[in-house]
């Protein structure tokens, strides 16, 4: 009788139906950040499934409670047979488990979902982002992608203006696969595309087939930091790494067979400045999750923009600049993934183009590469690619 009434009263989020599965929402493990934070996701992660109205939602204290384990049995966490037998045992239909945590200047969240029945791993999903302040946003919308359900804009997207007679309309036109996984930048120099993966690996793209011409490594600075960013100032690349813009000789790089960048100078610069790189003629621009930054060849910022609000929170990829204005994308969290025109002078929104050629289960559109001769721009889509065109953009 009294174990019969445990489950109703352990459960502190129950559901309004009746007969409803059972899950188990086992505490993330926190990696490189704060445990307060994984707490709180706990919280917000055991919210969400509740939320769903599908299950009857158990946290992992309702079950150390209801099967009198030790706090000390608890921490060995539940992925083995045996535990999940005796969660299955308790109709207890499935667990999740999960971390969140930080690899270098990304936060990560993973989820895992078990069938208890059958003592078998399910599904899991991993989900990044470039800001803690996106976290609680990553552990909504990936426990709905975790457990099938829509995942749903966190705002509800505005209506797009009918369009204008003569309008050019942007078309998506697929290039290539990337070179590599997990690139964080890409360039245009005028015939080559260039691409920048996260350990400093830089690839010279043909723009017509994607085969890589040639390809060198950035070996300066710190081992186990990202390479973020990556420009062409008509002569030379520039590199981005934590507090260092580094100038590449790109003939000297390449030759003899050599696969370490030839570096001509070094400007530091403060750490936030560290991210995507864009070159306008005479200077940088980067931005970090609030401002856009013009930065001089000396290192010094001499035009800070804010972001606009209606997307700040989602902005964390490319840069590019078109001759006269800055396009900057949004993430897969956003209502919509664009891509948005920013006036350098002011920071207001000129006008933006929807992404299509993306995965927005798993994907981000972070790279970009103005081509201003043919009013087109190149797209990168993190982290496993494609590239791609989207060509008929009215650039002025």
């Amino acid at each position: 009788m009294v174990l019969s009434f445990l489950p109703f009263y352990l459960n502190p989020f129950p559901s309004p139906a009746k007969d409803l599965p059972k899950i188990a929402v086992w505490d993330l493990s926190p990696g490189d950040i704060k445990p307060t934070y994984a707490q709180d996701l706990t919280l917000i992660l055991v919210s969400e499934v509740s939320k769903l109205e599908k299950y009857e939602v158990y946290s992992q204290e309702n079950v150390r409670t209801l099967a009198g384990w030790t706090a000390q049995r608890m921490t060995l966490g539940c992925t083995d047979a045996k535990c999940l037998t005796a969660l299955g045992q308790m109709d207890i239909a499935k667990l999740i488990s999960g971390r969140v945590g930080k690899i270098g200047n990304r936060y990560t969240i993973s989820l895992n979902l078990f069938d208890t029945q059958n003592t078998k791993a399910e599904k899991s999903i991993s989900e990044f982002c470039r800001s803690e302040d996106e976290l609680i946003e990553l552990v909504q919308q990936g426990v709905r992608k975790l457990l099938g359900a829509s995942i749903e804009p966190l705002i509800p997207p505005k209506p797009e203006p009918p369009g204008k007679p003569g309008k050019k309309v942007p078309i998506h036109r697929s290039l290539f696969p990337a070179p590599a996984s997990f690139l964080h930048d890409i360039t245009y120099d005028g015939e080559y595309l260039w691409a920048l993966k996260d350990n400093g690996t830089v690839y010279k793209l043909n723009t017509q087939t994607g085969a890589v011409v040639s390809s060198f490594r950035l070996i300066q600075g710190n081992p186990k930091a990202n390479s973020s960013g990556i420009t062409w100032d008509g002569d030379y690349l520039w590199l981005s790494k934590e507090d260092r813009y580094y100038q590449i000789d790109v003939t000297s790089s390449i030759s003899g067979g050599t696969t370490r960048a030839s570096v001509l100078r070094e400007i530091i610069v403060p750490p936030s400045l560290g991210g995507r790189l864009e070159w306008d003629g005479s200077c940088f621009w980067t931005h970090d999750s609030r401002r856009i930054f013009r930065v001089s060849k000396n290192g010094e910022i001499n035009r800070t923009l804010d972001i606009p609000e209606s997307i700040k929170r989602w902005v964390d990829g490319g840069i590019a600049f078109d001759g006269k204005n800055l396009w900057i994308p949004v993430n897969r969290l956003a209502p919509e993934v664009r891509v948005y025109q920013i006036d350098p002078l002011t920071g207001r929104i000129l006008r933006s183009y929807k992404q299509n050629h993306y995965d927005p289960s798993c994907s981000n559109v972070v790279g970009l590469a103005v081509d201003r001769s043919n009013s087109r721009i190149f797209n990168y889509v993190f982290p496993y690619g494609p590239i791609y065109l989207v060509d008929s953009v009215s650039l002025k």
